[in-house]
């Protein structure tokens, strides 16, 4: 690469960390608001368009909350004991979105707002009397979340009132005890019906986790608004990232027999992809290409790699697989981001053309 003067290369990176902490280097792959009235909720929603499927096994019903502001998502249990849940297809995400988590370019982040109106502790996911456990499934490899893997955000007992945790989870949200926690808990609600807003983000770079959470109370915010607080420390797991995953969702296990006193609501869900602020600029250490200067622009030699190249206005302008020599010219002189991804792993690049 071009060597550039020290002062230079420092007012680069700091326009550059500025950029991509900016929404506008952020892509929407899928969100659902959930602001209609249907009861039940209809088959398709969201954007893009999401169809969805209900499932229970007994005594509840899956609608939006008809007379309630914003018209959350709720799973409205019955007079019957069991296990209800709704679930789309990963594959219906916008690209650049990846369902083989580790195969994105860059971090992907989910938002969302959870919570239960039940007025005592969320004991979690056993068949056994009054245990209510609350979860936004991020991914899994199967629709059937009573066998399932994959990770997912409970809402359950905290110290003492409810709280989130970020999870991962194997044969079903079917016994607690299938459950391994990656980060959390976050801090109790004040009431266990408090709603929380939720951020998880995962990064494919060095397949870590972070959570974030917020207690709203009784009023439903814009996770994406205002600020929520890291939960713990930032982890690694890299259970089901290499795996392909096809659904998502949310479950409910209602373990009780007392009408519409163990609902779950959810809203707000969206799920972005961007660049990651925190990786450092690598030289090509996993994925080894050739970054050469050509006239008004750059090539890149890499084998069996997935290229994306953007601008400092956030700006994809190539994305394309490449076995071999690619060139790149552009009339614009400047600073370019090189993203290389391969079966060797993920770098990120600068290069300035002069």
């Amino acid at each position: 690469m071009q060597q550039i003067n020290q002062s230079k290369t420092l007012v680069l990176f700091l326009g550059l960390f500025l950029f991509l902490n900016t929404s506008s280097a952020q892509t929407t792959v899928f969100m659902d608001d959930f602001n209609r009235e249907e009861n039940p909720l209809s088959t398709t929603g969201g954007t893009p368009t999401m169809t969805w499927t209900g499932v229970t096994t007994a005594g509840s019903v899956i609608r939006t909350n008809i007379g309630i502001a914003g018209t959350p998502l709720i799973i409205v249990n019955g007079t019957t004991a069991g296990r209800s849940y709704l679930y789309g297809q990963l594959s219906l995400f916008t690209n650049p979105f990846v369902s083989t988590l580790s195969s994105n370019t860059e971090n992907v982040e989910w938002t969302f707002n959870i919570r239960t109106n039940r007025t005592s502790s969320s004991l979690g996911f056993d068949a056994v009397n009054n245990r209510i456990g609350t979860a936004v499934v991020l991914a899994a490899n199967g629709s059937d979340f009573l066998t399932a893997s994959g990770y997912a955000v409970t809402l359950t007992q905290g110290t003492t009132n409810n709280a989130v945790r970020l999870v991962k989870f194997s044969n079903g949200l079917s016994a607690q005890s299938n459950l391994t926690t990656i980060i959390g808990p976050s801090v109790d609600a004040a009431s266990q019906s408090n709603y929380f807003s939720v951020k998880v983000i995962y990064k494919p770079a060095s397949n870590k986790w972070e959570l974030y959470a917020r207690v709203d109370g009784t009023t439903i915010i814009d996770p994406t608004s205002g600020t929520l607080t890291k939960v713990g420390a930032e982890t690694i797991d890299d259970t089901y990232t290499s795996n392909a995953l096809s659904n998502f969702g949310f479950f409910l296990n209602h373990q009780s027999a007392t009408a519409s006193s163990n609902s779950g609501y959810f809203d707000n869900f969206k799920v972005v992809t961007s660049p990651d602020p925190t990786t450092e600029f690598r030289s090509g250490s996993k994925t080894n290409p050739i970054v050469k200067s050509i006239a008004g622009g750059f090539s890149i030699l890499a084998q069996n790699a997935s290229v994306k190249i953007i601008d400092t206005t956030g700006k994809i302008l190539v994305s394309r697989k490449i076995n071999g020599n690619c060139d790149f010219t552009t009339g614009t002189k400047g600073l370019y981001i090189i993203h290389v991804q391969t079966p060797n792993g993920f770098d990120m690049m600068k290069h300035v053309v002069r």
